[in-house]
């Protein structure tokens, strides 16, 4: 006990790393547990730059002042250090408390103001940690006292010793300044340099953390670059909206905490963050609406509708130019099988697009193919196709017109599309042959299958589609040879075995 006293209350003398790591953890863990048990509440940060001081954070930063000095004035004294960093120390500890209360909780949502303001003193409580916990102290007695590691060596007392600059330069020393050097030319190339603004750096970190993940990554930051110019006016407002969501950061991780529930089909747990993530933002603030939306998937999926449709309708109603509302209540409306109002929403989805996309005209297609409306369902189909291939090939100009781009990039961002147009196409040419078959034009049904078939070789549905075009016209060899392929490529559904029962015997097989 005597210990802990003197290790948190005396400035004179030396300690070891070993001393100054667990003084610094336990000074960690009682100031934490104590903040939190007096307001548990004050964990609960905004970054909004607004943000209001924290009392209780404030009142325990004064309370372990004290003692993170003392440990601090002590590690410093072992490694030779002259006084006046000490008192540095204890400068850039106030202004870091005081500023740790106005700045973003997150450093991504630092601007380049806040990163000028905060950067020189987090650089220096870089070299502090560096300094107290990993390099060694000076060995055998200094001018501040007797070596902690080996306290038989002889006494020392103030001003007996050579002064600081005497002291070798160390190996460790060298590498811990190395470290700091590097993060301050980052910070310059980051502030000085805003048409780099550290591209090079960051790419080479990403390829270091990401691994494997690192092709996926850049092959979706390569995405992002084309699609931005693609609809640029709805990359202005997703990127107001991210700005709108990263205002309150405890709300963006409520959200972030419902999103990762659902994806666990936990939705009771997902309905309970998305509430929180709401209140927080508010129910009439415009960031809300996609929060709304995520909430009401999970009612849908816990099979109360009558919330999930209010849900929806608050979505649409806070952003109603925005055509995700429509088309999510219109996927809702379809699974309950409300055709009309369905197809409502997805008109309406396709009247506020900002630019075409095939989805929608798919979907649209989809259920006028319910509503028993097949020519219609052809219309749409056609529309999808035609706005897949219009999408593809203004993407391709877009890619042309990128100077900067490599061959490599070129060529996976031309598969990318590729395989997206495809995807679309393959989609509207399914419809269109159950339309062609509701239509009783069965050859004109095959066809679109072949297409279909064509774009994606591996697609079972499709097969199993074409089987049974095959089977109504009598050409029970070729359903057979679909039907088949359909199971070799994994469909296990109990139609096909229906299927294959019904026909094999018609075979002689």
């Amino acid at each position: 006990m005597t210990w802990l006293i003197n290790l948190y209350t005396t400035f004179d003398g030396r300690i070891s790393r070993q001393e100054w790591w667990i003084g610094t953890v336990i000074l960690i863990v009682v100031s934490g547990a104590g903040q939190w048990i007096m307001a548990p509440g004050s964990f609960d940060v905004s970054s909004d730059s607004n943000a209001t001081p924290s009392p209780v954070h404030i009142l325990w930063s004064v309370i372990v002042f004290v003692p993170a000095l003392a440990i601090t004035f002590k590690r410093f004294n072992d490694r030779d250090q002259p006084r006046l960093l000490s008192y540095v120390f204890a400068g850039v500890y106030v202004v870091c408390t005081v500023l740790s209360q106005f700045l973003p909780a997150e450093l991504e949502h630092f601007d380049t103001w806040e990163w000028t303001l905060a950067y020189p003193f987090l650089l220096f409580s870089l070299w502090t940690l560096i300094d107290n916990g990993f390099l060694k102290g000076t060995k055998g007695p200094n001018r501040y006292g007797a070596d902690p590691l080996d306290p038989g060596s002889g006494e020392a007392s103030l001003g007996t010793v050579p002064q600081v600059g005497r002291t070798p330069y160390t190996g460790g020393a060298f590498l811990r300044d190395a470290i700091i050097g590097l993060f301050a030319l980052g910070w310059g190339a980051y502030l000085f340099l805003p048409n780099v603004n550290m591209e090079v750096t960051g790419d080479l970190l990403d390829r270091l953390m990401l691994g494997e993940s690192y092709k996926d990554h850049k092959r979706w930051k390569l995405v992002d670059k084309h699609l931005a110019l693609y609809d640029p006016e709805g990359e202005k407002e997703e990127s107001r909206l991210n700005k709108l969501m990263a205002a309150h950061a405890q709300g963006r991780k409520d959200y972030q905490k419902g999103i990762s529930a659902s994806f666990d089909k936990k939705h009771a747990d997902a309905v309970r963050d998305f509430t929180l993530a709401i209140e927080r933002y508010g129910a009439d603030n415009k960031v809300a609406a996609d929060i709304f939306l995520s909430r009401a998937r999970s009612y849908s999926a816990l099979n109360e509708p009558a919330k999930a449709r209010k849900d929806y309708s608050v979505a649409i109603a806070l952003r109603p130019g925005a055509p995700e509302g429509y088309s999510a209540r219109g996927n809702f409306n379809v699974k309950r099988k409300r055709y009309e109002k369905a197809l409502a929403d997805f008109d309406q989805a396709i009247r506020v697009l900002r630019v075409p996309e095939a989805y929608y005209e798919n979907r649209r297609g989809y259920v006028l193919r319910k509503l028993e409306r097949p020519q219609q369902a052809l219309g749409a189909y056609d529309k999808a196709i035609s706005q897949a291939k219009a999408k593809y090939e203004r993407l391709m100009e877009i890619d042309r017109d990128l100077p900067d781009l490599t061959k490599e990039e070129r060529e996976t961002f031309e598969k990318w599309a590729a395989k997206k147009r495809n995807r679309s196409i393959r989609r509207a040419e399914l419809g269109r042959g159950k339309a062609f078959r509701d239509l009783g034009r069965l050859d004109d049904a095959i066809a679109a299958f072949d297409h279909a078939i064509e774009l994606s070789p591996d697609a079972a549905y499709a097969y199993v589609e074409r089987g049974w075009i095959y089977e109504k016209k009598g050409q029970l060899n070729l359903a057979m040879a679909n039907y088949e392929r359909a199971q070799k490529l994994g469909s296990t559904s109990d139609w096909l075995k229906k299927a294959i029962a019904r026909v094999k015997p018609k075979l002689n097989y």
